[in-house]
């Protein structure tokens, strides 16, 4: 899991830009990704911030923000989502470089620490019963340093409710300033077949440090900005040729996000998808 900033809102919090998701950043590089259209309600800045959007919850998630303190007021410590007419946005702007992410603004579908997205999309699934877990996305995002990704927690508990899950899978499609993984580098280039298209490599990081459990990251090596894809075969490998997932482990939900570090950015997401049968 990673973490995240903002951009500039007028003081009613909508965006007056009619095509873009727009943030200056601290060394005055304008940072643009389309989104379609102004926003449809107002941006919600708070760090634990959500709305629904069809299936999905949109989740702010300020999880580390800079100094262990998280100020919606703070212009210069700052992330907000909000809903457009084709599709959901992340904007920030962090004055403090991190060296791990400030957060992670995010759409999930099933578990996410307690709460349920609208429709939990056939979550939770048990890891030896391979459920297919399709997925569609198409996002453009900028800033200086972020990873765009998908996230998976596990959990022995099918219902873990507010508790800590027992492991994590992450995806990236994209980055850009250098971001590293948690743990250590272990494989490199692995293919898993055709319902997953491209190579990654894979880090690993054991129950020791931050997050206090293990969290395996595929990292693909030709970034992408759309995909079509099962996220099934990631948990198919580490479960059966590493043995870091226990296969009676419950996959309790699918979020897609972006993870900032610093400076300010923005992810605009046109299209996303994701479920399990």
């Amino acid at each position: 899991m990673s973490i995240l900033p903002i951009s500039i809102l007028r003081k009613d919090k909508t965006l007056r830009s009619s095509t873009f998701l727009s943030v200056l950043s601290a060394g005055g590089i304008l940072y643009s990704c389309t989104v379609g259209a102004a926003p449809v309600s107002p941006m919600v800045n708070t760090q634990w911030g959500t709305f629904p959007w069809g299936s999905y919850t949109i989740n702010n998630s300020v999880y580390n923000p800079p100094n262990g303190k998280y100020n919606p007021a703070d212009a210069g410590n700052t992330q907000s989502i909000g809903k457009y007419l084709n599709g959901w946005g992340v904007q920030w702007k962090y004055s403090s470089p991190m060296q791990a992410p400030a957060s992670f603004g995010s759409a999930y579908r099933g578990w996410h620490w307690g709460g349920y997205s609208p429709d939990k999309g056939g979550f939770p699934v048990k890891v030896k019963d391979n459920a297919m877990m399709p997925t569609s996305v198409s996002f453009s995002a900028a800033g200086p340093k972020y990873d765009v990704a998908y996230d998976m927690f596990f959990s022995a508990n099918p219902k873990p409710g507010g508790s800590n899950p027992q492991g994590e899978v992450m995806v990236w499609l994209k980055y850009t300033g250098n971001p590293r993984p948690a743990g250590s580098l272990i494989a490199h280039g692995i293919t898993l077949g055709n319902n997953a298209p491209g190579s990654y490599d894979v880090w690993y990081k054991g129950n020791t440090g931050k997050p206090s459990w293990p969290v395996i990251s595929y990292i693909r090596r030709d970034q992408q900005v759309a995909t079509s894809m099962d996220l099934q075969p990631f948990f198919w490998w580490a479960a059966n040729r590493k043995n870091w997932i226990p296969q009676t482990d419950y996959i309790l939900g699918i979020e897609f996000g972006i993870e900032p570090y610093e400076g300010s950015g923005s992810l605009g997401v046109t299209k996303y998808k994701a479920s399990a049968y």
